[in-house]
């Protein structure tokens, strides 16, 4: 599973944005953990390689794209325009609160 880069450069040069990359990507469990209810919790770490391909760039990594609230407000005003998605949308709220 590639983690997930955004680099200014690649955006302004290139017109990518999001994307997967970096090399020798490592998961594993750390050593360290947390003890919570009396079960233990193991932590996990993430290490990867990464060449930068702008002088100056900048250069943002992330787990999964990120979402952010301008994204969801353009999502949830779907259900304004649907009357059904939205009868179905107010019910889903009320359940999980």
């Amino acid at each position: 599973m590639k983690v997930l880069i955004y680099s200014e450069g690649k955006a302004k040069h290139q017109n990518i944005g999001w994307h997967r990359g970096g090399d020798n990507i490592q998961y594993y469990i750390n050593g360290l953990y947390l003890l919570y209810n009396e079960k233990k919790h193991d932590y996990s770490s993430l290490t990867f390689n990464y060449t930068v391909e702008y002088d100056d760039d900048e250069v943002y990594f992330a787990n999964s794209v990120p979402y952010t609230y301008t994204d969801l407000n353009s999502y949830l005003n779907i259900f304004d325009k649907d009357e059904k998605k939205y009868k179905y949308y107010f019910q889903f709220i009320i359940v999980l609160f």
